[in-house]
């Protein structure tokens, strides 16, 4: 049970009963809000904000859930958008593609001067589109972000570069690697001379009225400039416990912080060819680029968007931060969208069905059931720690008996003390196995955060299995000294 904990923890990692809603209208897709608010419950997510557009029109907006301190969930209440930020920053790269102002295969360091990695020559091949694919060569596996030290602004972000190892040939495979949108970024900002935040907001949010949305650089600024920020969670054995946003970089990859009211916005100008308003947010061919991945790579990353073909075809990007989570899909073929912000965050969190439940409801007009949710694996958690805990006092208890018994078996006594290691081996592998699983570098504090009742189960049985090969190991000793 702790190796399938740990695989789909993995593959996860690529994010309270009695819910209330708010008191936004009801709007004609209003059967859907009895499964959101049963999968909330069933994933003690105590906060979320939902928007639902078709072509021009955005069809419902609602809140649900707490955001913190007795505050309702409204439509207006900022999340962290997380990784879809990535798509609003490629938006901002593609305009200036359009003006002329740069080329999109052309190599960064034209743009980025003083821009290199650790291969100098990898560094000279890497162009603007490799970054917006993530096919640049750059990866978690050649530069682990999250355990070194965190810039404090993009330009140094950019700066600490120098030091990334590439794994791949540029434009030859993909790597998901959040540091080449701060690249991006930092182009933006030697293009154009202006912070980046301070140009996506005049160029991007402000044509799209996004008059709540804001971009930060470091996670902890957020509460300066959006004082509403909803409360982010993390979950453990089912109890959703508040905390603030982990202290990091999030500049051009993460830092976007928005409403539903303001997304939904963003959904209709991308079922839209670019247009909002009557205005061009940016030309139709420049923005089905970014829908559309890279040929000669596997993969379907494209540019702050993953497609899936489907039937039905489904262009969508997910963002996890260690307390937030949140979600964009757009249904190109029925002119559908919707977008989900969640003030929580836990690997095992059932947001996958959440998202298939919304787009069944969409497509085919089903009202699904909501499944087994991580508040019910919570419980169960908890429920096994006291007899693995037990399990493993009971093997130190009766050690001196397993050595006199098996002692002079030098086979059987060497079985005796390896098993029960196993867990031990396993809860001290976790880090190295999600790592390995999901092709990125999380770290053990930020994997503690994502799924801190599957780490403590893991940790109990380690220390179980690790007491009983030690008290085993001793009383055969002492059972040999005695013959």
């Amino acid at each position: 049970m702790s190796a399938a904990l740990v695989l789909a923890a993995a593959l996860a990692l690529l994010g309270p009963a009695g819910i209330p809603a708010s008191t936004t209208p009801r709007s004609p897709t209003s059967p859907i809000d009895g499964f959101v608010t049963a999968w909330m419950r069933a994933n003690r997510v105590p906060g979320l904000s939902l928007a639902i557009t078709h072509g021009d029109d955005v069809v419902h907006l609602r809140g649900y859930g707490q955001a913190g301190q007795d505050r309702p969930v409204t439509p207006d209440t900022p999340f962290f958008l997380a990784s879809l930020s990535k798509s609003f920053t490629a938006v901002s790269v593609l305009q200036l593609v359009e003006a002329g102002r740069v080329e999109l295969d052309a190599p960064v360091e034209r743009y980025v001067p003083g821009f290199t990695v650790a291969d100098r020559a990898a560094g000279r091949h890497i162009t603007v589109r490799h970054l917006l694919n993530h096919t640049s060569g750059m990866a978690d596996a050649g530069f682990p972000d999250v355990r070194l030290p965190q810039p404090e602004s993009i330009e140094e972000a950019v700066a600490a570069l120098r030091d990334a190892r590439t794994v791949s040939r540029p434009g030859t495979q993909f790597h998901y690697f959040e540091r080449n949108y701060a690249v991006l970024a930092r182009l933006v900002e030697a293009v154009t001379g202006r912070p980046f935040g301070d140009h996506l907001r005049e160029h991007v949010l402000a044509p799209l009225a996004m008059t709540h949305s804001t971009a930060v650089v470091g996670s902890t600024e957020a509460r300066g400039v959006a004082p509403d920020l909803a409360q982010g969670h993390v979950l453990a054995f089912g109890v959703p416990v508040p905390r603030d946003e982990l202290d990091g970089y999030v500049g051009g990859s993460a830092g976007v912080l928005s409403t539903a009211r303001d997304i939904a916005n963003w959904l209709v100008v991308q079922q839209n060819d670019g247009r909002f308003g009557g205005r061009s947010l940016l030309g139709a061919r420049w923005l089905r680029l970014t829908h559309t991945p890279p040929p000669g790579v596997a993969g379907s990353y494209a540019m702050g968007w993953t497609l899936d073909p489907g039937p039905p075809a489904v262009l969508s990007h997910t963002g996890v931060l260690s307390t937030f989570h949140a979600a964009q899909v757009l249904l190109p073929d029925s002119g559908y969208a919707f977008a989900v912000l969640a003030g929580t965050n836990h690997a095992l969190t059932g947001w996958a069905d959440l998202e298939r439940g919304l787009i069944r409801h969409l497509t085919a007009g089903e009202v699904p059931e909501p499944g087994f949710g991580v508040g019910d694996l919570g419980v169960l958690l908890a429920a096994l720690v006291i007899p693995v805990a037990a399990v493993g006092l009971t093997g130190v208890r009766r050690s001196p008996g397993w050595a006199r018994r098996h002692g002079r078996r030098r086979w059987r006594a060497g079985l005796g003390i390896g098993w029960p290691l196993l867990p031990t081996v396993l809860a001290l592998s976790t880090s190295s196995l999600v790592d390995r699983f999901s092709g990125r570098v999380f770290g053990w504090y930020r994997l503690v955060l994502a799924m801190p009742d599957v780490i403590a189960v893991l940790g109990v049985s380690g220390m179980a299995g690790l007491a009983v090969a030690l008290s085993r190991a001793v009383a055969l000793t002492r059972v040999r000294r005695a013959t």
